[in-house]
């Protein structure tokens, strides 16, 4: 993947031959696609269901119209709705996140041409790295919505948006660096922004 080109001075650089590195994660892609899209497919069926029999339940069948939704999401934009949203938004996030390192584990299993299962994608919410992902995520969320909601409240929200933006960019591989490099909460934030 990396190889080595000869410079004038008999410098040697890593250059990335972004075709093998393309063809190689193509190729792992193929083999995981199956097993994850149906995962999450279902999983998304059942977190739908869930979130609907919820909502059902609080609010009633009968109360549910299109007139009812624009004012619940009205409401959800008044102070102090929007930090209750804010929160909700984050604990679901922290709560799906080792779903998704799951998805990390299953394409590591596969380019280690190891055994994998759809059981992959459920592990880490049984292992030692379920409270580092989970950590890792509230950490960032409450960054990123915390910052964002500041930045509203004082009418600068163009600028929460792009601080919110810049912090996800750059803790893009703390999941990874967790799940597949064994870091700790702090480690994995650290080598993500450095």
């Amino acid at each position: 993947m990396l190889t080595q080109k000869p410079t004038e001075t008999n410098n040697y650089n890593n250059i990335l031959d972004f075709e093998t590195v393309l063809n190689h994660s193509f190729a792992n892609y193929k083999k995981i696609a199956l097993y994850a899209g149906l995962a999450l497919f279902v999983f998304t069926f059942f977190f739908v269901i869930f979130l609907s029999a919820v909502s059902i339940s609080i609010v009633g069948a009968e109360n549910i119209n299109e007139r009812s939704m624009q004012n619940f999401q009205k409401l959800l934009l008044t102070k102090p709705y929007v930090w209750y949203y804010a929160g909700f938004s984050i604990f679901t996030s922290c709560l799906l996140s080792p779903f998704m390192a799951g998805f990390y584990k299953m394409a590591d299993a596969a380019e280690k041409d190891t055994s994998f299962g759809v059981s992959h994608l459920f592990s880490v919410y049984t292992s030692s790295q379920f409270i580092p992902v989970f950590s890792v995520t509230f950490l960032i969320g409450l960054a990123t919505n915390g910052l964002s909601l500041v930045f509203d409240e004082i009418g600068l929200s163009i600028i929460g948006l792009i601080l919110t933006i810049i912090i996800s960019f750059a803790t893009l591989l703390t999941i990874p660096l967790i799940v597949l490099g064994n870091c700790s909460t702090i480690e994995s934030i650290k080598t993500s922004t450095a």
